[in-house]
């Protein structure tokens, strides 16, 4: 609400008059200077009333940002607890596919060390075999050359006639 100013129009226009401005004129300025003193200057009251105004629009926006933080605290809040249960899902359900992919890569790993082991074994196996058969045809081979030799040696004593 507005409050005017009291503004002596007809004191003002006689002043202006005795001055020498024609009196049409002084009553032209005297309504101008008036509906501007009326219409864009404020009184003391006009601002106390604004003052107490904004001092309770000021608390009622306090009181609405006090409340919408705390709406803010307990959103943030939830959505961190929801964040955090997504978080800890993900990382079971990451655990879970790790520990099956390194169950199935020690799987792997032991299938195919066991296998190179087995053909490895097998390998030396048929080679310890085959040095075995050289060795035993060495073996044979000698034991004829030998029986050969006592052999030809019996007949050479056999065939030599005895000493008299």
């Amino acid at each position: 609400m507005r409050h005017s100013i009291p503004f002596d129009t007809h004191t003002y226009v006689k002043k202006l008059t005795a001055s020498g401005v024609p009196e049409a004129q002084a009553e032209v300025h005297a309504q101008a200077l008036a509906d501007l003193v009326n219409d864009e200057l404020s009184t003391k009251r006009d601002l106390d009333e604004l003052r107490i105004a904004m001092k309770g629009d000021l608390e009622e926006l306090r009181i609405a940002t006090k409340g919408d933080l705390e709406e803010l605290r307990v959103a943030t809040k939830h959505d961190l607890d929801v964040f955090r249960v997504a978080t800890k899902h993900d990382l079971d359900e990451l655990r879970i596919a790790t520990k099956h992919d390194l169950d199935e890569l020690e799987l792997r790993l032991r299938t195919a060390i066991d296998g190179g082991l087995r053909e490895q074994d097998l390998r030396l196996k048929a080679h310890l075999e085959m040095e075995l058969r050289k060795q035993m045809l060495w073996f044979f081979g000698m034991l004829v050359i030998v029986a050969g030799g006592i052999f030809t040696l019996f007949k050479l004593f056999l065939a030599v006639p005895p000493v008299q």
